[in-house]
């Protein structure tokens, strides 16, 4: 398979600052890249809707970075691994760090 990119949201830094949202469809993963901030959480929920993807499909959230307009709508996804550039974390907020 082919992975597949598809662009949730769209960011932009204005008056206010959105990260752009997407979903990466990969050999049985599904993987939101970037879920911040956004004008509402449908902004990222209508798109995987017309996907035919729930939240609770989503197996992996990567955040490029720990600035809220990254990592703010994380918690819609809650079956997700989180990944950052040095740890993964699963269930209750227990990280497991990278070497």
């Amino acid at each position: 398979m082919v992975a597949i990119v598809d662009v949730l949201a769209v960011g932009y830094a204005a008056d206010r600052v959105a990260s752009t949202v997407c979903l990466i469809r990969d050999a049985g993963a599904l993987i939101v890249v970037d879920p911040g901030m956004v004008a509402a959480r449908s902004v990222i929920l209508a798109p995987l809707a017309a996907l035919g993807v729930s939240p609770q499909d989503i197996t992996d959230v990567v955040i490029s970075h720990h600035h809220p307009d990254h990592t703010v709508n994380i918690a819609l996804f809650p079956n997700a691994r989180v990944h950052d550039f040095q740890a993964t974390c699963r269930g209750g907020g227990s990280w497991i760090w990278a070497p």
